[in-house]
């Protein structure tokens, strides 16, 4: 019987319209990928070509992960159909064998999935043909580099996930089961991923990762370009035992099934078994009832515990359903193994800080959220429909509006629940970490109101969706189709967050700053989407199937019947909402704030370099001495910084041209402005110069003599005003500003405003760009690592800030006075510096030291400055300065300050960063450090700070020939 089973499942699968949908989106996928940057998977970054063996392998171990959906699908089909089709009792009364029955649909499932699979390396090979292809990306074809992977990664990964779902559908007879099983498969693959990080386990997970993704990692970890363009995955090592397991258990699995599976009509339950001797008639009593007196009430009392009823039932139905509960539980152990793994950096230890664990819950089941979205919504749409209860509850005096209504604030609730668990699943992982400051506040803001506004806006999407399609199982796709593909809308183009539905503004929330410049932001875009949802909540009720008849054409025509006043205040208020929230987030990003597509600041800097590159050799004068007045106002999140350069003519030729950047200018209009730029002597602004991308070029009406001096004074202000689409300014901050020079003007073409991607250059049609000066190029030899514009200068700056704050800047602190409520510090270097500067400003508590001194240098104070709480490894940051200072004036050259100083600022950025006698240094890295106590961990806040401490020799004054001997020493 296996013959026959196994060609009417074959011919059957090949017959239905979804087998050559889902061969059809495998084969776009990997199209798009090859023929354009509009699908990012993997592989073929930088010199790796897109078509290069380990690209194709990346690309069918990803694209078979993302599979498992359409591998479920088609499986389950299989092996659920004579179950739903209710023929399965009539089939088990045959003579048919277990062996014929499920080897036939096992076996037809199987090659049917290796059919649609091949739509990948066969989607790969044709967009390599495409005429619009970079062939430069592209590397020579050979046929190994597909049918390698193909049956070394791919195939075994097939039979596995089939026999998985294939095993299940037969022990369970459910779909949702098979759901579930994919579900937790991604679950492994993340914990595999959480894993793989660890050096001590990466090896183990390479072994036991079933979906092959680290066993790939591993494998390729220290391959070169030349490796990854020519080599194909060998079936060796770790990946051959790996793949040996995989297959193995693929047969352990159908064993299991083999042996569970019996010709029953009712399947065999997992939980309970039937009690033997069971009599098969149960004898009960009756007896009358006393009816209850019943009055029909309609008024809004009534309404409202109809409504409670409702949204009652739907939360207790849904978080009794045992899919949901599963799907529940492996979404809460993924959380676990993320929040147990989310303090490590680097491979060392972070104390399990709140903002840390809640951004891991919002990563960690972020996944499961949108699947019970997806699946939830369809299944409450359809609820009654199912199970042939929708004519009674239809005939019910219940409104439509009150009906969807109850269902999704019902399942709202249900949502609220599960990240209240895990936030209480996080709240377990500090426990047992020993770390008890919960900042139970920041769980529910981070949670509550930025997290859970998105989970609401979907769910209004979903039922929108499965009410207006009217058809769960397309109603599903469309979702699934919607949350893939709103990426590859934004690679099309779809960049502005006004067309990304339910899309929380990314932030960053730092325990210096809070959730400082993005608190309105995400204010503004929740009110925008959840106004357009509640829209969609709207249409959905009057669009609701009430009755046996659901075609559109009879929905619509009762659609307008339900369009009561009260609906049509609702839906209009709803929509002028909508359309003034909107505005006012145009008027923000857009008119307040700069906003250019990716192709519009492509084709910006494009016109920058071809309009100004051939001024890259113009000769310049080099900045001697800077004098800087820095306002910094971080409760209106606005600075003005203002100066003077002493500029003198270090070359052997008189100079009548100077050339000007101030790039800012261009990057953060409208809100930042030239307020003077001034010469000492008379200068001509020529008409080639452009402000608005900060290029200001002068003739001199007399030229700079060899040795001459002339001055620039200069101004500029900068206020944040509302938001901008993207990525936000947090250089100015209400607790924590971090500017630095770049804000300030310099000589000549600026080369930092250059496009450097080689694809970016090809499609704004501009030649390659060289990675460094040829070593002919006597003329860089002029430049160092900070600048082209100056050797070495002399530095003064006056830094005001708010009461309350302490403001710092390279120097020695000269004097600090108050004055007009603003409180100033006048900072001045004693040698000369590199022209690299940095302005801090916070509400800092400092902790105090000093080094002795030794080795012909006198004592060094040490001063931290910290945000309170955060004192964990202060005395670890002391101990490696004097340590440091120890080492190196030992082995190199005295130490030339008097003084270091850390300070902290927000995590907006992860470094560390060394300015003359000043370290600016990120709470996120060695603040939170948590070192252990065992000889090998590594001491990350020793050794940043070492690593600092060392560029005070090498980055700013060089002394000793050895000097850069000690930065690699402590790198």
């Amino acid at each position: 019987m296996f013959w026959p089973i196994f060609l009417f499942e074959l011919r059957y699968q090949l017959r239905r319209p979804s087998t050559y949908l889902y061969f059809a989106i495998l084969f776009l996928l990997a199209f798009a990928f090859i023929s354009s940057d509009v699908v990012e998977i993997g592989g073929g970054v930088g010199r790796v070509m897109k078509n290069a063996p380990f690209t194709i392998a990346q690309t069918m171990l990803i694209l078979t992960a993302i599979g498992q959906v359409i591998t479920s699908a088609l499986v389950g089909t299989a092996v659920l159909r004579d179950y739903n089709m209710k023929s399965h009792e009539l089939l088990f009364s045959t003579s048919i064998s277990k062996v014929g029955y499920l080897g036939g649909r096992f076996a037809g499932a199987l090659v049917v999935m290796m059919l649609v699979y091949t739509a990948i390396p066969l989607g790969t090979i044709v967009g390599t043909l495409m005429p619009w292809v970079d062939h430069e990306k592209l590397a020579a074809f050979h046929a190994w580099s597909y049918v390698s992977p193909f049956f070394v990664l791919l195939l075994p990964n097939l039979v596995f996930i089939c026999a998985l779902f294939f095993a299940a559908g037969v022990l369970t007879r459910n779909q949702l089961a098979i759901y579930t099983l994919g579900i937790f498969l991604l679950v492994l693959d993340t914990v595999a991923g959480e894993l793989r990080k660890n050096l001590d386990s990466f090896k183990v997970t390479a072994l036991t990762d079933v979906l092959g993704l680290s066993t790939f990692e591993v494998t390729t970890r220290y391959w070169t370009v030349i490796e990854k363009n020519s080599l194909t995955v060998p079936l060796a090592s770790y990946m051959l035992l790996n793949r040996a397991m995989i297959l193995g258990l693929a047969v352990a699995l159908l064993a299991a099934a083999y042996a569970g599976f019996r010709f029953d009509a009712m399947p065999r339950s997992l939980w309970k078994r039937r009690r033997k001797n069971a009599p098969d008639v149960v004898e009960t009593k009756t007896r009358l009832l006393d009816i209850p007196a019943t009055h029909n009430r309609f008024d809004g009392a009534a309404r409202r515990r109809e409504l409670a009823s409702l949204i009652r039932f739907t939360f207790a139905t849904t978080i009794k359903d045992i899919p949901f509960l599963t799907i529940t539980v492996i979404g809460m152990v993924n959380v676990f193994m993320s929040s147990w793994y989310a303090d490590s950096f680097y491979d060392t230890k972070l104390y399990p800080v709140t903002y840390n664990m809640a951004e891991t819950i919002t990563g960690a089941f972020g996944i499961f959220f949108l699947i019970l979205i997806t699946v939830y919504s369809g299944e409450l749409v359809w609820r009654e429909r199912t199970i042939k209860a929708d004519q009674i509850v239809d005939a019910l005096p219940v409104p439509s509006a009150y009906a969807i209504a109850g269902r999704l604030l019902g399942f709202l609730g249900a949502l609220a629940m599960l990240l209240g668990a895990c936030a209480l699943t996080s709240i377990f992982v500090q426990t047992l970490k020993g770390y008890t400051n919960f900042e139970l506040p920041l769980y529910l803001r981070f949670l509550f109101l930025t997290e859970y506004p998105s989970l609401i806006q979907l769910t209004l999407l979903a039922f929108f969706v499965h009410t207006m399609i009217n058809n769960k199982y397309v109603g599903h796709f469309v979702m699934l189709v919607l949350f893939v593909g709103l990426p590859v809308l934004v690679n099309l183009g779809l960049e502005h967050r006004l067309l990304q539905f339910g899309r929380t503004p990314g932030f960053t929330y730092s325990d210096m700053n809070g959730f400082g410049n993005y608190a309105g932001k995400i204010s503004w875009y929740t009110g925008y989407w959840l106004a357009f949802g509640l829209l969609l909540a709207v249409v959905a009720a009057v669009f609701w199937v009430r009755g046996t008849e659901s075609t559109m054409r009879f929905r619509t025509a009762t659609a307008r019947g339900r369009l009561t006043r009260r609906v049509i205040i609702s839906g209009a208020t709803f929509a002028v909402l909508t359309l003034l929230l909107g505005g006012a987030v145009y008027y923000n990003s857009d008119v307040l704030n700069r906003y250019d597509t990716k192709a519009e600041r492509r084709t910006l800097q494009g016109d920058y370099e071809r309009t100004f590159k051939k001024y890259a050799t113009l000769v310049q004068p080099r900045i001697t001495d800077v004098s800087a007045k820095v306002d910094l106002m971080p409760e209106q999140l606005a600075f003005k910084l203002g100066g003077t350069y002493t500029i003198v003519n270090t070359r052997q030729r008189p100079i009548d041209t100077l050339y000007v950047s101030l790039l800012p200018l261009r990057q953060y209009a409208p809100n930042i402005g030239l307020d003077s730029m001034r010469f000492s002597r008379n200068a001509t602004l020529l008409s080639i110069s452009d402000s608005t991308r900060g290029v200001f070029i002068y003739r001199l009406a007399a030229p700079l003599v060899p040795g001459d001096t002339i001055r620039l004074g200069f101004g500029i202000h900068y206020g944040a005003h509302g938001f901008a689409n993207g990525a936000m300014n947090n250089d100015i901050a209400g607790n924590g500003t971090f500017l630095n020079s770049s804000y300030m003007p310099s000589l000549g073409y600026d080369e930092g405003a250059e496009i450097t991607d080689d694809d970016e250059r090809k499609k704004a049609k501009l030649p390659p760009r060289d990675r460094m000066h040829p070593i002919t190029d006597t003329a860089a030899y002029m430049n160092n690592e900070f600048t082209s514009d100056a050797d070495w200068v002399s530095f003064d700056a006056v830094v005001s800030t708010a009461p309350d704050q302490i403001a710092l800047a390279p120097g020695y602190l000269q004097r600090e006075w108050t004055e007009g409520g603003r409180r100033y510090f006048h900072y001045k270097t004693e040698a000369k510096i590199a022209k690299f500067f940095s302005f801090l400003s916070a509400k800092y508590a400092v902790k105090r030291d000093q080094w002795p001194g030794a080795n012909g240098s006198a004592p060094v104070a040490i001063e931290i400055y910290y945000q309170p709480g955060h004192e964990y490894n202060l005395a670890r940051m002391t101990s490696s300065v004097k340590k440091s200072l120890d080492y190196y004036t030992a082995n190199f050259t005295p130490y030339q300050f008097r003084q270091v100083r850390i300070l902290e600022f927000p995590r907006y950025a992860t470094f560390a960063q060394s300015f003359p006698n000043t370290i600016p240094y990120s709470e996120g890295i060695g603040f939170i450090t948590k070192v252990g106590t065992e000889d090998e961990d590594i001491d990350m806040p020793f050794f940043v700070t070492a690593h600092e401490v060392a560029h005070q020799w090498w980055g700013h004054q060089v002394i000793g020939a050895d000097v850069q001997g000690a930065a690699i020493m402590v790198e």
